[in-house]
């Protein structure tokens, strides 16, 4: 699969669940604390997806190219840098990059399905899609998992559920 990329499309899979999960964390506005279970589950899904998905070699080799600590697109350095961005960005200038990154993740999804279906099996395609989806499902109900069963919180946030339907809209997944 890497051979039938170039080195710009090959960075653009690599970065597509983290650049996706991040975009989540900006719709969920959970505070610090559900932030940074956002951010925890962007890494844990990560790693679940290494036996959920052992027989796709596209997701192991976006999972090899962004787990390790020393790893070309390491998941550990832009999830660094994330949070050294949320931590000097001011409120406002925060609201437009929300705005901003919100638009650009769906537009992503639908470049993800152009690059899939040209340079995949619609297999893989599928596979490539449900590790992306599960990727994000874990990150939305991350910032909220610490709610009480007392209380009235709800699972995912209304802006979580509609980003994750646009995100599958967009990724061409029958909903």
């Amino acid at each position: 699969m890497q051979a039938h990329l170039n080195a710009e499309q090959w960075q653009f899979f690599t970065q597509s669940y983290v650049e996706l999960g991040l975009a989540l964390v900006l719709a969920a506005e959970s505070g610090p604390e559900g932030t940074q279970r956002e951010l925890a589950a962007i890494a844990t899904a990560a790693q679940a997806c290494r036996q959920l998905f052992v027989h796709t070699a596209l997701v192991q080799s976006v999972l090899d190219a962004t787990l390790a600590p020393d790893a070309p697109f390491s998941l550990a350095a832009r999830l660094a840098r994330f949070e050294h961005m949320l931590a000097t960005t001011e409120p406002i200038e925060l609201a437009d990059l929300r705005a901003d990154t919100l638009h650009a993740a769906v537009q992503q999804c639908g470049l993800l399905a152009d690059l899939l279906t040209q340079h995949t099996t619609p297999d893989t395609a599928a596979h490539f899609k449900q590790f992306l989806l599960y990727v994000c499902g874990q990150v939305a109900f991350a910032a909220h998992e610490a709610a009480s069963p007392q209380t009235d919180a709800v699972a995912i946030s209304r802006e979580e559920m509609i980003l994750l339907g646009e995100f599958a809209r967009a990724l061409q997944v029958n909903v």
